[in-house]
């Protein structure tokens, strides 16, 4: 259970850090973070399973299963981008021309 939160926790700093390059992305690219870091977290949980001992390293059942879950990240992130903006309070920003 441990490391099944760690792994978690190294999908979403992934997706975080990868979302700082831009302050507010395009659904798209917000979309290619979400599938970046979904694949970075489920591709970790073999690694860590590899160095604890407790089972093999790449499988292609493992291949497959990140293929699924980016493409899957990908395509739920502009549908539940709105949903998660709307829970937390978060407007977008406007910009406004500098005034002289």
């Amino acid at each position: 259970m441990r490391e099944q939160r760690q792994v978690d926790g190294l999908g979403g700093m992934t997706a975080g850090y990868v979302h700082t390059f831009t302050p507010d992305p395009q659904w798209w690219l917000a979309s290619i973070f979400a599938a970046i870091g979904a694949a970075v977290g489920e591709a970790s949980i073999p690694l860590i399973e590899a160095i604890t001992g407790q089972s093999g390293w790449i499988e292609q059942r493992v291949l497959v299963t990140v293929g699924v879950v980016a493409l899957f990240a990908a395509v739920m992130c502009p549908l539940l981008m709105p949903v998660g903006r709307w829970m937390m309070g978060v407007k977008r920003r406007k910009w406004k021309a500098m005034v002289e």
